[in-house]
């Protein structure tokens, strides 16, 4: 499902984007919404119909030191030019940092948020559908790990 909205959304862009020209921020922009849809669709996935109990769910997984753990295990599958992208996104001038987060945590957030941002802006699918396995997979892991 997921899959066929970012294609559509992907789909409906004019113009092709210079990639050069995107500033990180921009794709981390793009990225930091992709990552709540997938979190949310993995959640409700799961069958967790309570409003509280998914949103709480959720916000385990959507903030700065969550997501730069899922980025330190997602990073050794990256490609070299996902890594060129992380590197630009976790150097970038990222603004004001969170109170309830440190900035390194931060800056990996950013780099893997800049990541999502730039596969689809790049309108690779494919390999943003194999991220998204990655990632689904890591939020299985982490809930199940939550229960034992």
């Amino acid at each position: 499902m997921i899959y066929q909205l970012l294609s559509m959304v992907q789909n409906k862009a004019e113009e092709k984007i210079d990639l050069r020209s995107v500033p990180p921020g921009i794709m981390a922009y793009m990225g930091d919404g992709i990552y709540e849809l997938i979190v949310r669709n993995f959640l409700i996935k799961q069958k967790i119909w309570n409003q509280n109990q998914i949103h709480r769910k959720a916000i385990q997984f959507v903030n700065a030191k969550a997501q730069a753990a899922l980025l330190r295990k997602l990073e050794p599958v990256l490609t070299d030019e996902e890594q060129t992208i992380l590197r630009r996104g976790r150097n970038s001038n990222a603004g004001n940092v969170p109170k309830n987060a440190n900035m390194l945590d931060y800056r990996y957030s950013t780099a893997f948020e800049a990541v999502l941002g730039y596969l689809m802006f790049k309108g690779d699918l494919e390999r943003l559908s194999v991220i998204i396995s990655f990632i689904e997979n890591y939020i299985k892991n982490q809930i199940s790990g939550e229960s034992t």
